[in-house]
C-alpha cells in the first residue's frame, strides 16, 4: 500500500512546486538544443539505425557493451528515439530530462514519507521534501548525465532504485517495530525484484539494498517484535548493507591478477593509486555539489591527476571524512534532540554518499572521475542543505536566515546550470573551454581538433593534435590525425611520423578511435611511402604491447585491421585467421556478416557457411543467439540462392553456347 495517508493535499502542494520547477528546468536545458554527440554515444547507439526487424531489435537491446549485464532495460528506452538517430542528439536528451523530472517526483515522494517520521506536521514534511527534490533536480552536477545521450542509463537505473526504495518505505510503514514474517518476505521480494530491474538499467543499481538498509537504520524503530523476528530482521539489514562489499571482495580476490593487470596496463595506474585518488575526488564531488563552478563541469575528465598514498592529499581527504563522521557521532550523543537529529542525518548523508560510490569508485578498474556517478549519491547532501530550514528547532529569525540560505543555494544552482547548458548548446565554444580547463584530457583535445576540422581550420587542428602528442606522448591522438597528414605530407615526412608511432605511449582505450581511418587511408594508397607490409608490422608490434594485451575489445579492432590488410594482400587464409580472432575477442554481428560476405565474394562459399556456424556457436548470450540465428540464417539462404542462380546462369550459358 502506497504511503498516501492523510497527506494528500500536502502532497499536491509539493507536486505543484515540482511542476513549477520542471518548467524552469526545461527552459534551462533547452539552451542546449544545438548540442553535439559525445564520445560514448556512437559505440553504444550506432546499431539503433538498424532496429527495423525483430532480430535487429533483439540484437540492439541485448547486445549492449556498456557493462557486464548489458543494460538491456536502458537500451530498450533508446528505441523511443529511433527517429532522432543520428541527426538529433537533443531528442535523446529531451527524453533524458523527462526521466530526470520523473525521478525528482520519486525523490519527493520518498522524502515526504521519511521526513513525516521526524517532523511535526505533514505540511512541513511535504514542503521540506519538495525543497530537497527541487535542489536535487536543478543541480548542474546532473547536467552531463542528461546532456550525454547515452548516460540515460544512469537515469533509468536510478528510476528503478528510487521506485524500489519508495515501495520498500511504503510497505515498511505498516509496522512500527519489526515486520511480521510475511512482511519480511514481502520487503525482501520488493528489494530483490527492484534491484534486478535497476541493475539491468545500469550495474550500479546493485547498491539499492544498501540504501534501503540505511533508511531502515535511520528512520525506523526495531524495538518491537519477537526475538526470532528481530534476529531475522537484523540479519536482513546486515545482508543489505554488506551484500555489495562482500560480492566486491569475492570479485577482487577471485580476479586479482586480471584486475591488477587492467589497472596497470589499461588504466596506467595501480589499484592503490586509484583508491587514493578517489578519496580526493570525493571531496571534489562535494565541492561541485554544494558550490558549483560551471567551468569545472563537462564530459572530459580523463586527464585527472593521479594521487598516491605517498602524497598528503589522500590522507587529508580520508581524515576529513573520518572527522565529519566522528563529529556527527559526537552530536548524536548529546542530550539536545535537535543536535542528535543533526548528527544522525549527517551520518546518514555521508554513508548514503559512499554507498552509492561503492561500486564505481573503488576496486573496479574504471575511469577516475565522472559527474554522473553522483546522480543518487548527492541526495543525502540535499537533505543536509534543507535541514536548518525545518528539521531543527531554531528561532523565528533563524528560520528566516535559513530560508534565505536555501533560496541562495537554489539561485546559485540555477545560475550555474544555465551557464553549463548554454555552453553545451554551443559545441565549438564548449570544446574550446573544455580543452582549456582540461589540458591533459585526450578526449577534450580530440573534440576540439575535430571541431576545427569541421570549421575548415585544418592547420589549427593538426597543430593542436601535434602539440598534444608531443606533450602527452599520446599514440591514440597521433593515429587519429595521421590520415590528415597523409593528405598533405610528403613521403619522407610521413615515414618519420609513421616510425614515431611506436615510440609513443599506447593508451588502449583510445586506439580504436582512429585506427580504422588510418588503416583505410593506407590500404587505399593515400599515405605515400607507407606500404601494407609496414602497416601490418605496426599492428603486430602494437598487439605485443602489454597495455593492449589486457583489453580484448582493443585487440578486436587491431585484429580486424590485420584481417582487412591481409585481404588487401589477397591472403584469404590470413584474413580468416585474424577475422576469427577479432570476433572471439569481441563478438559482433556486423563483423560476422562482413566476413561471411567477403568470403563469398572471393569464391569461398564453403568457408563462408562454416564461418556462420562458428559465429552462432560463439554468440555471447541466448537472446543474441536467437537474434543472430535469424539474421545469419537469412544471410546463409541469400548466399546459397545467389550461388544457385550463378550456377543456373553458368549452365544456361553452356547450353546456348554456339556450335563450332
Amino acid at each position: 500500500m502506497l504511503y498516501l495517508k492523510p497527506v494528500n493535499q500536502s502532497l499536491l502542494k509539493g507536486f505543484l512546486i515540482i511542476v513549477m520547477t520542471a518548467g524552469v528546468l526545461w527552459l534551462a536545458y533547452s539552451q542546449a538544443y544545438g548540442m553535439a554527440w559525445q564520445f560514448d554515444d556512437y559505440i553504444n547507439l550506432n546499431r539503433l539505425a538498424q532496429v527495423s526487424t525483430h532480430a535487429s531489435l533483439l540484437d540492439f537491446v541485448f547486445g549492449g557493451i556498456a557493462g557486464p549485464m548489458g543494460r538491456s532495460l536502458s537500451l530498450a528506452t533508446f528505441v523511443a528515439n529511433y527517429a532522432d538517430w543520428p541527426h538529433n542528439p537533443w531528442g535523446f536528451s529531451a527524453l533524458n530530462l523527462l526521466l530526470h523530472i520523473m525521478n525528482a517526483a520519486l525523490v519527493y515522494l520518498l522524502f515526504a514519507g521519511l521526513l513525516a517520521r521526524i517532523v511535526n506536521g505533514s505540511d512541513a514534511a511535504c514542503i521540506l521534501a519538495a525543497l530537497i527534490a527541487v535542489i536535487w533536480v536543478i543541480m548542474p552536477m546532473h547536467a552531463s548525465s542528461i546532456l550525454m545521450p547515452v548516460q540515460r542509463m544512469t537515469q533509468v537505473s536510478a528510476f528503478f532504485s528510487l521506485l524500489t526504495l519508495y515501495a520498500f518505505f511504503s510497505l515498511r510503514t505498516r509496522w512500527e517495530g519489526v515486520p511480521s514474517f510475511q512482511g519480511v518476505l514481502a520487503l525482501c521480494l520488493i528489494l530483490v525484484g527492484g534491484t534486478i530491474l535497476s541493475i539491468f538499467g545500469k550495474e550500479n543499481g546493485a547498491v539499492t539494498p544498501a540504501l534501503a538498509g540505511l533508511i531502515e537504520l535511520c528512520f525506523f524503530s526495531r524495538a518491537d517484535g519477537s526475538r526470532k523476528l528481530r534476529l531475522l530482521w537484523y540479519s536482513g539489514i546486515c545482508a543489505s548493507l554488506l551484500a555489495v562489499p562482500v560480492a566486491m571482495s569475492f570479485y577482487v580476490f577471485g580476479n586479482w591478477a586480471d584486475i591488477q593487470g587492467s589497472f596497470i596496463y589499461f588504466r596506467g595506474r595501480s589499484m592503490a593509486e586509484h583508491i587514493a585518488t578517489q578519496f580526493v575526488i570525493s571531496w571534489e564531488y562535494v565541492r561541485q555539489t554544494l558550490l558549483p563552478r560551471a567551468a569545472a563541469f563537462g564530459p572530459y575528465h580523463d586527464g585527472h591527476v593521479v594521487y598516491s598514498w605517498s602524497m598528503w592529499q589522500p590522507h587529508v581527504a580520508l581524515l576529513a571524512w573520518l572527522g565529519v563522521v566522528a563529529g556527527a557521532i559526537s552530536l548524536m550523543r548529546r542530550e539536545e534532540p535537535s543536535l542528535q537529529l543533526i548528527g544522525k542525518l549527517v551520518v546518514f548523508a555521508v554513508l548514503w554518499f559512499f554507498a552509492c560510490h561503492q561500486i564505481e569508485s573503488t576496486f573496479i578498474p574504471l575511469e577516475l572521475y565522472f559527474e554522473h556517478r553522483n546522480y543518487m549519491a548527492v541526495l543525502g547532501f540535499c537533505l543536509i542543505l534543507i535541514m536548518p530550514f525545518g528539521l531543527i528547532v531554531i528561532s523565528k529569525d533563524g528560520r528566516k536566515v535559513a530560508a534565505f540560505a536555501v533560496f541562495g543555494i537554489a539561485a546559485l544552482q540555477i545560475f550555474s546550470l544555465q551557464q553549463v547548458t548554454s555552453l553545451w548548446g554551443q559545441p565549438m565554444l564548449a570544446n574550446e573551454m573544455w580543452a582549456i580547463n582540461h589540458p591533459t584530457s585526450t578526449r577534450a583535445t580530440q573534440a576540439l581538433a575535430n571541431s576545427f576540422l569541421q570549421q575548415g581550420f585544418k592547420d589549427a587542428a593538426l597543430k593542436l593534435a601535434d602539440d598534444f602528442v608531443e606533450r602527452q606522448s599520446a599514440l591514440d591522438v597521433a593515429i587519429q590525425f595521421f590520415p590528415k597528414h597523409c593528405e598533405q605530407g610528403g613521403a619522407a615526412e610521413l615515414r618519420n611520423r609513421f616510425n614515431m608511432l611506436l615510440t609513443l605511449n599506447p593508451t588502449p582505450g583510445g586506439i580504436p578511435t582512429g585506427l580504422a581511418g588510418m588503416g583505410r587511408a593506407i590500404r587505399e594508397g593515400q599515405c605515400e611511402g607507407i606500404t601494407l607490409q609496414d602497416y601490418s608490422s605496426f599492428l603486430t608490434e602494437i598487439l605485443k604491447n602489454p597495455s593492449v594485451h589486457w583489453n580484448p575489445r582493443v585487440r578486436h579492432h587491431i585484429e580486424y585491421e590485420m584481417a582487412l590488410t591481409q585481404l588487401k594482400l589477397e591472403d584469404i587464409a590470413g584474413y580468416v585467421l585474424h577475422a576469427r580472432q577479432a570476433f572471439l575477442d569481441f563478438p559482433s554481428l556486423g563483423v560476422a556478416q562482413a566476413v561471411a560476405l567477403t568470403l563469398f565474394q572471393h569464391g569461398e562459399l564453403a568457408q563462408a557457411l562454416t564461418w556462420i556456424d562458428d559465429v552462432l556457436a560463439n554468440a555471447p548470450n541466448v537472446m543474441l543467439a536467437e537474434a543472430w540465428k535469424e539474421q545469419l540464417a537469412n544471410l546463409r539462404d541469400a548466399l546459397l540462392n545467389v550461388q544457385n542462380e550463378l550456377g543456373d546462369i553458368h549452365r544456361s550459358d553452356k547450353a546456348i553456347a554456339p556450335l563450332h
